[in-house]
C-alpha cells in the first residue's frame, strides 16, 4: 500500500463512519478493510485501483465495467474532478494488462462450464 492509499483509506473510513451513523448500521474497520483487500471496494492510488480492476475484469471475463461510486457530500466540482481523474489515471492503467493478456491469466471458465479434470 503506498502513501496515496493510506490517505485515501483514512478519508474513506471517515466517510463510512459518518454515512453509517446516518443510516443506522454499524460498520467495522475490519469489514471495511476486507472489502478493500478482496471485496467490492476499489480504493487507493490509481495503480492500486487499476490492478484490482484489471484482475476482476480478467477473472470474470467481463467486456465492460460500470462503476458506481459515492463521494459522500462532496461538491459537484469535486465529483467531476474525480470522474476525470478516473478516466485519465485509472482507465489507462487498466487497458495495458487487458491488451497484453496479463489480466486474463486467471480467467474463470464461462458460467455453466466446468474445466476438464484430468
Amino acid at each position: 500500500m503506498d502513501s496515496a492509499d493510506h490517505v485515501t483509506l483514512a478519508v474513506l473510513a471517515e466517510m463510512l463512519k459518518a454515512s453509517s451513523a446516518e443510516r443506522g448500521w454499524p460498520p467495522t474497520m475490519s469489514k471495511f478493510q476486507t472489502e478493500i483487500a478482496g471485496g467490492s471496494l476499489y480504493v487507493g492510488s490509481p495503480e492500486t485501483v487499476a490492478t484490482k480492476l484489471a484482475a476482476a475484469i480478467g477473472l470474470l471475463g467481463l467486456t465492460r465495467f460500470d462503476m458506481a461510486y459515492a463521494l459522500g457530500r462532496a461538491p459537484h466540482e469535486q465529483r467531476m474532478a474525480a470522474i476525470d481523474f478516473y478516466g485519465r489515471e485509472v482507465i489507462l492503467r487498466v487497458r495495458e494488462p487487458l491488451a497484453t493478456g496479463l489480466a486474463t491469466a486467471t480467467r474463470r471458465p464461462p458460467r455453466g462450464r466446468r474445466p476438464a479434470c484430468g
